[in-house]
């Protein structure tokens, strides 16, 4: 490599020290691992790269930018390959720099979402302190169709969950409940309509509920839904939401 890449290479490993700094302490040790196009759940590793994966690396080792940044969203994204942050900042950074516009769009946002993180914001699930005014800021997940995922802790212990709104409340699972330490004593009974139907719920109103690092009081609480645990509207209207193309802010009213 020569100079002119490995200096490339030092900016990225800066950037992404500063943008996601929980990623890159352990950046070297990234499980790469392949998977066929249709394993959408990465459930069966391949002896080796795809041939789909193995041209698209082969040409962004050439210096197609179009390549390095499909070789980018497949580290970010876990599409035929296992996710891999820094891997793919470091090929968004190539692509960028070979003129790819969508990479640069990429890198710039990936820098702007660092410079709140300098301050009293922070960033997607490294939301974990607990200033009462503080402003999270989500990104769009794109293996999971551009859906939004924050952080939720209650009692100590955390899960992820899914902005939805078109849910009614913050709602869960009877495991989940548990495993918050949430009892149904003196819940009310309810109903909730899924995709499946109508099915019946509990629910009550839990003290205190942290959404990446928003402290909530008195939040209502559905218990019963299966699935995903939905952040609902009995947190989002609780709380000013923004959005530009792949991110989402929350922060206290």
């Amino acid at each position: 490599m020569g100079k002119k890449g490995r200096g490339r290479s030092t900016l990225a490993a800066a950037l992404i020290a500063l943008a996601c700094p929980a990623v890159s302490a352990v950046a070297r040790d990234c499980d790469e691992r392949y998977f066929a196009a249709d394993d959408y759940a990465n459930a069966k590793p391949l002896r080796r790269p795809s041939a789909k994966f193995a041209q698209a690396l082969a040409d962004a080792q050439d210096g197609t930018a179009s390549a390095q940044r499909a070789v980018a969203v497949s580290y970010e994204t876990g599409y035929l390959v296992s996710r891999c942050e820094s891997k793919a900042y470091r090929w968004y950074e190539k692509a960028a720099a070979g003129g790819d516009a969508t990479a640069r769009t990429w890198i710039e946002r990936r820098q702007a979402l660092s410079a709140l993180s300098r301050g009293d914001e922070c960033v997607g699930e490294h939301c974990s302190g607990h200033a009462e005014n503080r402003v999270a800021m989500l990104y769009a997940d794109a293996a999971r169709s551009g859906h939004f995922f924050a952080p939720i802790t209650i009692n100590g212990h955390t899960v992820r969950g899914l902005v939805d709104t078109g849910a009614s409340s913050l709602a869960m699972s009877a495991e989940t409940a548990k495993a918050f330490g949430i009892t149904a004593a003196g819940a009310k009974a309810g109903q909730a309509s899924t995709a499946n139907g109508t099915i019946s719920t509990q629910n009550l109103v839990v003290p205190l509920v942290d959404i990446a690092g928003i402290k909530l009081r008195d939040v209502e609480v559905s218990i019963g839904v299966s699935g995903e645990t939905l952040i609902g509207m009995s947190v989002l209207r609780r709380l000013n939401v923004g959005m530009t193309p792949g991110t989402l802010s929350l922060s206290k009213r």
